[in-house]
């Protein structure tokens, strides 16, 4: 951690892969002021990253509206900005997020087939789920510990999982992993049960990808999803 009078406390990020470092920079860089840390310097032959420090100091009283608050000025302030689905980790490009839906959906269930057979969500996910063609930025991981504070307000930290893509993917990965009250929440933020339960299953259904692919199969996040995907 470093400290100058002009920036304040600063701190140095260090990336394990260049996927984490690239999507970082790219959400950092693209958000108006106030969203997230301010980036000082990068360096993309260390997979480093210098910016303010910004912890959470006062945890907000009502955390499900104030994470609803925020991510809803994250998805508002960058709607429009990119067109296509782009993960700048992976460097994958879907020219809309149907065809993100179409190609990894079928991959997810094939990973999962030694837990469960979960066939019948190709053909609902893919084929019988009208998509809407909203694309921005989505941080893919929003919970209490991915906030932080500037001043008196509230910020996203930790960029590393961040994409171009839809909205709804932030919102269902919150009402299925971290909200406390996820009536609340939808209020706040807007959208019904109904509009969001297709995304609450293609999320439970990455995310259950991603741990099992990370031996995270006993973690009660990985119950959530299995519970959610057999709904």
């Amino acid at each position: 951690m470093i400290y100058s009078e002009q920036i304040g406390l600063a701190i140095r990020k260090k990336y394990a892969g260049a996927s984490g470092f690239r999507r970082e920079i790219e959400a950092i860089r693209r958000l108006k002021e106030g969203l997230s840390p301010k980036l000082i310097s990068f360096s993309p032959e260390a997979l480093q990253v210098y910016m303010t420090f910004n912890p959470l100091i006062q945890p907000p009283k009502d955390i499900d509206a104030t994470v609803a608050r925020v991510m809803k000025e994250l998805h508002c302030s960058t709607l429009g900005i990119n067109q296509c689905v782009v993960d700048p980790g992976t460097q994958e490009f879907y020219p809309h997020w149907m065809d993100y839906v179409k190609e990894k959906v079928p991959i997810w269930v094939q990973n999962l087939r030694t837990v469960d057979d979960l066939s019948f969500l190709i053909d609902k996910l893919t084929t019988h789920v009208e998509w809407d063609k909203r694309i921005c930025l989505i941080h893919r991981d929003i919970r209490t510990d991915n906030l932080g504070q500037q001043g008196e307000r509230y910020i996203l930290l930790d960029f590393e999982l961040a994409m171009w893509g839809h909205p709804y993917w932030d919102v269902a990965r919150y009402v299925l992993q971290s909200a406390q009250d996820p009536e609340k929440f939808l209020r706040t933020y807007g959208v019904t049960h109904k509009q969001l339960d297709p995304y609450v299953q293609l999320v439970a259904l990455g995310f259950a990808d991603y741990l099992i692919r990370h031996n995270g199969t006993d973690s009660p996040e990985f119950f959530k999803c299995m519970n959610a995907l057999k709904r």
